[in-house]
């Protein structure tokens, strides 16, 4: 027994041994059908294969450029692994493996490819592994997101929990395919996000719903991806000093842009405060790269402290290139205005033009708690001038009372002064509060 103990083992040591000196050069056509069948993968070239023994019996190919999906994406692996019984080795025309895994892997995707990607995932039925695969969206030949050390699974103990990297930040995502659900934390930051997919059988589109809770923030919405945009509909984002509503439009073809149609239905005048304009204006290189066009509406009065009682506002953001409309509603009259900035410049200057008409001047004093009315009649108040949004200063073009009275140069130097004294000293936010107006109207009355 001895003896057949020792031939055995000695033959089972030869049978996994001898293929570490075979050449598999000559076998890729056989490895990319097997491939292709299996995980619709092609290797479109290499560095090296060799067979290994430990831990389990596996193909090793370094520096593989592998084509996925019909040439839908690249991948660059370092290192793939085909885990094969050596049996198969010996007869490569009937190669099978069980699983293969994928080290050290980069991916760059068009963003409208994301829906191909998941699409992909989704129909994959054979067994794969990613360690430390690493993925980088861009459009345009610009990077828009950067996926890092992604480990993912799709068989074993493991299967469906993806766990990685982005904005620095590590996250866990947990995919239930029989409830059509995924569950994303971003650890350590306190944002848990929860997708719902809906049944829709259109490869061409998915669709679902969504609840993220963001440190005491609730995003809801609706969405639907389409191959060139996404719509998030039906949506809403509330907590303790804000709850608005909104639809929203990103467009990935022929370029990236955002559109949105948003409500405010309540906003604390403390959170204005904290967003600094300086402070937006530093990211240059992105707002250069934005493009978006926004309607923004409030049909209520939503600071107390505020003259303004509704409004809507459109902006329209390209190229670095804002431009603004707006209607806002104040007691006895509305004020309209319409504005543009350059925001790349260092030291960009808003111009606007407005136009304030006052229907009911009694009305309009009383509410401004004014002891001196301001005129005595309906009046059309046009200012043009300009704002430099980096060092609050305002200068006045063109002050006109009904296209008749204009004030006079002197005036417009002390309108300036008081201006930037009593309405630009805490900042833009504060411009619309009462009392500050208040001050500015006794002060040039």
């Amino acid at each position: 027994m001895r003896y057949i103990f020792g031939i055995f083992l000695i033959a089972f040591i030869l049978f996994i041994s001898i293929p570490k000196f075979l050449n598999f050069e000559k076998k890729r056509l056989i490895l990319n059908d097997f491939l292709m069948k299996k995980y619709e993968m092609k290797i479109d070239g290499y560095k090296n294969i060799s067979f290994k023994i430990f831990p389990l019996p596996h193909l090793a190919i370094q520096g593989a450029k592998i084509k996925v999906g019909n040439n839908l994406f690249i991948l660059n692996t370092q290192d793939l692994k085909i885990y094969v019984n050596p049996m198969y080795i010996y007869n490569f025309q009937n190669f099978k493996s069980k699983k293969i895994s994928l080290n050290n892997s980069q991916g760059f995707f068009k963003s409208t490819e994301l829906k191909y990607l998941n699409q992909y995932f989704k129909k994959l039925n054979s067994n794969i592994k990613f360690e430390n695969l690493d993925i980088v969206f861009k459009n345009n030949n610009e990077t828009i997101l950067k996926i890092q050390n992604i480990f993912f699974s799709n068989y074993g103990i493991k299967k469906d929990k993806i766990r990685g990297e982005v904005f620095d930040r590590r996250f866990n995502i947990n995919i239930n395919r029989s409830q059509k659900n995924l569950v994303l934390k971003l650890v350590d930051t306190g944002i848990k996000a929860k997708f719902n997919f809906d049944k829709v059988n259109n490869l061409e589109l998915s669709s679902g719903s969504s609840k993220i809770n963001i440190l005491d923030n609730y995003l809801k919405f609706n969405f639907k991806v389409h191959e060139d945009k996404v719509e998030l509909l039906k949506s809403s984002l509330r907590n303790k000093d804000l709850l608005i509503f909104f639809d929203s439009f990103i467009f990935l073809k022929p370029f990236f842009e955002i559109n949105s149609n948003i409500k405010i239905d309540k906003i604390d005048q403390k959170l204005l405060e904290k967003v600094k304009l300086e402070n937006i204006l530093e990211y240059k290189n992105i707002l250069k790269k934005l493009n978006s066009r926004n309607k923004l509406v409030s049909d209520k009065k939503i600071l107390k402290t505020s003259i303004i009682e509704k409004f809507s506002l459109q902006s329209n953001l390209a190229n670095g290139r804002m431009t603004l409309v707006s209607e806002m509603a104040i007691a006895g009259g509305e004020v309209l205005c319409n504005g543009n900035s350059l925001l790349t410049e260092d030291f960009p200057r808003f111009s606007f033009d407005c136009n304030f008409q006052i229907f009911d001047s009694k009305l309009f004093s009383k509410k401004m708690s004014l002891q001196k009315k301001i005129y005595d009649k309906p009046f059309d108040l046009k200012v043009l001038g300009s704002l430099n949004l980096v060092n609050r200063k305002i200068n006045f073009k063109e002050i006109s009372i009904d296209n008749k009275t204009i004030i006079s140069k002197e005036n417009k130097i002390i309108y300036k002064m008081v201006f930037e004294k009593l309405l630009l000293r805490d900042g833009f936010s504060n411009m619309f509060k009462k009392n500050n107006i208040k001050e500015f109207l006794i002060e040039i009355i």
